[in-house]
């Protein structure tokens, strides 16, 4: 006999994956887009640093170590302020490989935009518990998104980028 998992029962939609935790680590993107989040998922945990680096959040990873969990769901988004390695992203995907991740990759007009999106999207291809979400094609046809400085979001953008992320976690099961 199955007894139904009382934390199983919420208001979500029955389309969405129920997660126990949700961990977003992020530069300023991910402050763009944080009430978007909390409002979607109210258990959320976000991280977001103007200027982060992913290196960075190498570092900061062992302090969310109880989000490496099968049940957990980690939203990166990092790539926006520099390219990183493969030691460093493979460093920062190894300390969450029991949850899902999600790797946010980056609309930036600049120099270092191209790699970003192409390691994001080779480390979603390489590990079986990662996912890309694919903001850069959603939102290159629509500068309507961002502000002068063709990074930063405005409200409409950071709607629409929340909202794929969103999806991203309701649709992968």
């Amino acid at each position: 006999m199955v007894i139904p998992d009382e934390e199983e029962e919420s208001s979500a939609p029955s389309t969405a994956k129920s997660y126990n935790k949700i961990l977003a680590i992020g530069d300023s993107i991910l402050l763009d887009i944080s009430q978007e989040l909390i409002e979607r998922f109210p258990n959320i945990k976000i991280d977001g640093k103007v200027g982060r680096h992913l290196y960075q959040a190498v570092d900061l990873a062992p302090a969310y170590a109880d989000f490496n969990a099968a049940g957990s769901a980690v939203i990166i988004q990092l790539g926006t302020n520099s390219y990183f390695t493969d030691k460093q992203i493979d460093s920062l995907l190894s300390s969450f490989s029991e949850a899902d991740v999600y790797l946010v990759n980056v609309r930036v007009p600049r120099q270092w935009e191209r790699e970003v999106n192409k390691a994001l999207a080779r480390k979603a291809q390489e590990n079986e518990n990662v996912t890309l979400v694919d903001w850069y094609s959603t939102a290159i046809n629509h500068p309507e998104y961002f502000e002068n400085d063709g990074v930063h979001l405005k409200p409409k953008g950071a709607e629409a980028l929340a909202s794929l992320i969103a999806e991203a976690l309701s649709e992968d099961e």
